[in-house]
C-alpha cells in the first residue's frame, strides 16, 4: 500500500512544482497599455489639426471648444485650431441623431493608418446631450476628441480615471482631464 501511495506522490509532487511555476504565466492576467488605438490617426508627430463648426449651436461650440483647450493645455504632441477653411481636419455638427450616443467621431482609414484626406467628423446629438452638464458636455468632447487623435475606448471607474472610458462614471471623477492615461496614449501615438 505505501509503494502505491510513493508512486502516486512523485507525479503529484511534479505537477505542484510545474504549477507553481507555469501556474503564475497563466493565472495571473498580463499587464495592459492604460490606453488603445483604434487604428487610425493623423500624418506626422506633431499634427497641427484644423477643425470647423458647421451650423453647430453655442452651447455645443463652448463644449467643443472647452474640450479642444484642455488637449491643448496638455503636453500631448499637436494642438487644435479653429478655421474658417473649406476643408478642416475635423468637420464639427450638432443635430438631431437617432440614436443613443451623446456624441460620434466618423473617419475613414487609409491604408497607412492615417485618416482618408485627413477627415474626421464630430458629431453632437443635442437631444441626448440635452440632459448633461456644462462640465458633462465638456467631458464628452474630450473624450471624442480622443477619437480624433487616434484613441479608442478604455477603462472604467475613478481608481484610474480615463476620459476614454465609455458611460457617464468618467462624470464623477476628480482631477483634471484629459488625465494621465489618456496622455500616455497621444504620447504613444505619436
Amino acid at each position: 500500500m505505501w509503494s502505491q501511495i510513493g508512486v502516486l506522490r512523485r507525479p503529484l509532487k511534479v505537477a505542484l512544482v510545474l504549477l507553481a511555476l507555469v501556474g503564475p504565466l497563466v493565472i495571473m492576467p498580463s499587464i495592459a497599455n492604460a490606453y488603445t488605438f483604434h487604428g487610425c490617426k493623423y500624418d506626422g508627430t506633431d499634427p497641427a489639426i484644423s477643425y470647423r463648426y458647421y451650423s453647430v449651436g453655442a452651447t455645443y461650440q463652448t463644449a467643443f471648444d472647452q474640450g479642444q483647450y484642455a488637449w491643448d493645455v496638455t503636453s500631448v504632441p499637436g494642438y487644435f485650431y479653429s478655421t474658417t477653411g473649406s476643408d478642416p481636419m475635423i468637420n464639427v455638427e450638432d443635430g438631431s441623431y437617432s440614436g443613443s450616443d451623446w456624441a460620434v467621431t466618423s473617419f475613414g482609414c487609409d491604408g497607412d493608418g492615417t485618416y482618408t484626406s485627413n477627415e474626421v467628423t464630430v458629431r453632437m446629438d443635442i437631444v441626448d446631450m440635452a440632459g448633461l452638464t456644462a462640465y458633462e458636455k465638456k467631458l464628452v468632447l474630450i473624450h471624442e476628441l480622443g477619437h480624433a487623435y487616434g484613441l479608442g475606448h478604455s477603462g472604467t471607474g475613478c481608481a484610474d480615471p480615463r476620459v476614454m472610458s465609455q458611460g457617464s462614471t468618467k462624470f464623477g471623477c476628480g482631477g483634471t482631464p484629459p488625465w494621465s492615461n489618456d496622455q500616455a496614449g497621444v504620447n504613444a501615438r505619436y
